[in-house]
């Protein structure tokens, strides 16, 4: 095998045996062409065809009419250096066909638009390549609306790295430092026993598989388009939004393992009062009255023995801060309360 891989779930029978590699036994040629190919296939697609991000609009909600705004703003972890293409889906309509949708990548400014041609909603497909991330642990992706008749109105996105094809290319990758090599014909010999240098080599892939972040939740409200959508709290403006709750997944020894969460999260504090944000249990942020830019977080995850198989935490759990609140009347005499969180993103990492 020369860096290739077949998909495993194809057939039971290209999976190593474990009972293979007993002690004192020679270990056959089949055994670490199973092994290599699994890695392989571990390197190709773990983490990949995962969404990133996922969000979705009521109808006539995530709008626009006119020429290019930016309308949401995400950021999403580095899955691996060699992780460079991301899979795109969009379900758009556009009022007169005239339609675009822009998604724009920060890290080495690539850009892809796509054309929604059919008032009919529909879903449109596109690829970008974001290129090498080099040292980068994250990136920062936009999405803009433009319309040049009518309007655009995109009801959901979602976007997740590519999973590599078959043959993996030569060189290694890497991923939070750790190195992640591909097992092909100078890997895998006759039928004697593995090298050291190879059984080293396997273990620190695994590893650094091991280390590749996954998304919780990635969440942006909408910019730009208040001049056109009125404000209602449905409408997901991101200064309309002033809690949420989620549930994340709590499994034994996370915490000895090194599993920790990592947030970003975009704020924007524009009443001039300071602000309590609640991002998980005892993880506050102070927002300072006209803070505004991304800040980062990072914790140790809970295990199994200090809370429930699943904990539960909030989201934008947003509070004043020696200040009475100050609301802003919209449509219907609704009162919202301006919040300063514009976007955020919650992933699990093993440091």
């Amino acid at each position: 095998m020369a860096n290739t891989y077949t998909d495993p779930h194809s057939s039971a029978a290209i999976l190593p045996d474990p009972s293979a590699t007993s002690s004192g036994m020679v270990i056959k040629a089949e055994t670490p062409s199973r092994v290599g190919n699994l890695t392989n296939y571990l390197i190709a697609n773990a983490g990949a065809g995962q969404p990133i991000i996922s969000q979705s609009w009521a109808e006539d909600c995530c709008a626009w009419n006119g020429a290019t705004i930016q309308i949401c703003e995400w950021r999403v972890p580095v899955l691996s250096s060699i992780h460079q293409d991301l899979t795109i889906q969009i379900n758009a309509a556009a009022s007169a066909s005239l339609g675009t949708v822009t998604i724009h990548s920060a890290l080495n400014a690539a850009t892809v638009s796509v054309n929604i041609n059919s008032a009919v909603d529909g879903w449109y497909d596109a690829t970008l390549n974001i290129g090498a991330p080099g040292a980068a642990t994250y990136d920062t992706i936009t999405m803009s609306l433009a319309a040049a008749a009518g309007d655009v109105d995109v009801n959901s996105i979602t976007i997740s790295y590519t999973p590599l094809t078959s043959p993996l290319a030569a060189g290694t990758s890497t991923t939070g430092g750790k190195v992640a090599t591909p097992m092909g014909t100078t890997s895998l010999g006759i039928d004697y026993p593995l090298t050291s240098s190879r059984g080293h080599e396997l273990i620190n892939t695994l590893d650094a598989i091991n280390r590749r972040p996954r998304v919780i939740s990635n969440w942006s409200g909408l910019t730009g388009n208040q001049a056109y959508k009125p404000r209602a709290g449905e409408h997901w403006m991101w200064d309309q939004t002033v809690g949420q709750r989620q549930r994340g997944q709590a499994w034994a020894e996370a915490r000895a393992q090194g599993v920790s969460y990592v947030l970003h999260a975009n704020i924007d504090e524009t009443i001039g009062f300071p602000r309590v944000v609640q991002w998980a249990e005892g993880q506050v942020s102070n927002i300072l009255a006209g803070q505004s830019g991304w800040i980062t977080l990072t914790w140790s995850a809970l295990d199994v023995s200090e809370t429930p198989p699943y904990w539960g935490y909030p989201l934008i759990s947003d509070e004043m801060n020696a200040a009475p609140y100050i609301n802003i009347e919209v449509g219907g005499g609704a009162t919202l309360i301006i919040a300063p969180v514009k976007s955020f993103v919650y992933w699990e990492v093993i440091t």
